[in-house]
């Protein structure tokens, strides 16, 4: 392959990711809420997202063996038109169960496909949505707030890396984790749109280097010789966090649309804790 070729299908990739990882994230402002409008308990608005998290987090399983037999550009162009086209049916739903059986059929796609977001993310994805009706704020409004985070987590990723290199990772990871539990605090006490829009912001940044760093790290951690089998059990519990956190979501918002920040203030501290209790 020459590299003008090498270029071609790089860019391609690229927008591919691009597309679907915007795909992915642009409904999310309305998407909690349109669940809702079938009135269903916040039980059941957790379980829609855990289900279709379920589907695709399985099928991952069987992506790399799939993708072997039939070849990865004809498995990721199935998993983009079955996303596509359930994507569609999502909103010609007439019940709730409807909407079910298509947003797990999506979720098959995108198992195809392979992860977009992080579990942590899911949990601020639905409750953003929920939390920012309650206090009146606009759908235009809700994805400014969201769109905050992503924006911080692209730009300052980069640097936040060039300097976990030169310092102790460690302590890096614990301190925003700490820094990450303050600000989801600040979320379920925050009542307008511009504090909403700073605490994502940086959230963004201290999530960011939660996420990225501690992959960095667990592959310094494991025992020369089992890389491949530790840092894929390591995602797989990241995975996992895909379902379990849209259930968490759903179980804790019957208290108050805000309280599922409390919850993740309880497990960032917790994470800080034990990256603190983690060997140099």
């Amino acid at each position: 392959m020459t590299w003008s070729e090498q270029t071609r299908d790089y860019l391609c990739l690229t927008l591919i990711g691009f597309l679907g990882a915007f795909s992915f994230t642009v409904v999310h402002p309305v998407l909690p809420l349109y669940v809702q409008s079938f009135h269903v308990p916040y039980e059941q608005v957790g379980a829609f997202f855990s289900a279709y998290a379920l589907t695709w987090t399985v099928l991952q399983v069987y992506t790399g063996y799939l993708a072997d037999r039939l070849g990865r550009k004809r498995i990721a162009l199935i998993g983009l038109t079955i996303y596509a086209a359930f994507a569609l049916l999502n909103y010609t739903s007439r019940n709730f169960t409807q909407l079910l059986l298509f947003r797990i059929l999506q979720g098959v796609g995108l198992g195809l496909l392979g992860p977009a977001v992080l579990g942590l993310y899911v949990a601020f994805d639905i409750t953003i949505p929920l939390a920012g009706k309650a206090r009146g704020l606009s759908t235009s409004q809700i994805g400014v707030v969201l769109a905050s985070y992503s924006l911080s987590f692209t730009l300052l990723q980069v640097p936040i890396g060039a300097y976990a290199e030169r310092t102790d990772r460690r302590r890096l990871l614990a301190s925003a984790s700490f820094l990450s539990a303050l600000f989801f605090f600040g979320l379920y006490a925050a009542r307008g749109f511009l504090p909403l829009v700073f605490l994502m912001a940086l959230l963004g940044i201290t999530l960011g280097a939660v996420f990225i760093q501690a992959t960095a790290r667990a592959a310094e951690v494991v025992a020369e010789g089992t890389q491949v089998t530790s840092l894929a059990f390591f995602d797989s519990l990241i995975d996992l966090s895909f379902t379990v956190m849209p259930l968490i979501v759903g179980f804790t918002a019957r208290f108050g649309e805000t309280v599922p920040f409390l919850a993740c203030t309880l497990f960032l501290a917790s994470a800080g804790v034990l990256f603190q209790l983690t060997k140099e």
